[in-house]
């Protein structure tokens, strides 16, 4: 077994399981739960949350989970050979592509809209309407990436 393979997909599977986890539980009822709120109510606590989720717990395993994503990337081609080599790097890729990037990409642009957008506003509650289904559609990829990424870590250390 390569000890660092095996402490780098322990640490994925934890550091991929919590952001995983989180946004799980917004793809599995919390979106619906705000969706179901009168709409200012439900937009006041998005943008709450939006802007709770900017904390160092959070966004320092979220943000070591690039790294840990990276390294699974890049050590799976270094290793090549090993019959780990491909679930790792594969687990790697889908938080990177996945998580990262659909984050970047998709959820924190809507999340800064929805920043700007008024509850008072009739343009804000339309926005907020439409970013209740395009938010949720992104974020149900990021947790798809997630749980995938994390089955291909415990992969990766079973055949270890």
């Amino acid at each position: 077994m390569d000890n660092a393979a095996a402490m780098l997909c322990v640490v994925g599977l934890v550091g991929v399981g919590i952001t995983g986890g989180t946004v799980f539980v917004f793809s599995n009822f919390m979106m619906r739960v705000l969706g179901e709120m009168p709409e200012p109510e439900g937009m006041r606590v998005m943008q709450s949350i939006n802007r709770a989720v900017y904390n160092g717990a959070f966004m320092g395993g979220f943000g070591a989970s690039v790294l840990v994503g990276g390294g699974s990337v890049a050590i799976g081609l270094i290793r090549s050979g090993e019959p780990w080599s491909v679930p790792v790097a594969i687990a790697g890729a889908l938080y990177l592509f996945g998580v990262f990037l659909v984050t970047a990409a998709g959820n924190v642009p809507l999340n800064n809209a929805l920043d700007r957008a008024s509850h008072t506003d009739p343009e804000g509650i339309a926005f907020w309407r439409r970013y209740l289904v395009v938010w949720t559609r992104w974020n149900h990829l990021r947790a798809a990436s997630s749980i995938l990424s994390v089955v291909c870590f415990g992969v990766s250390l079973w055949l270890m």
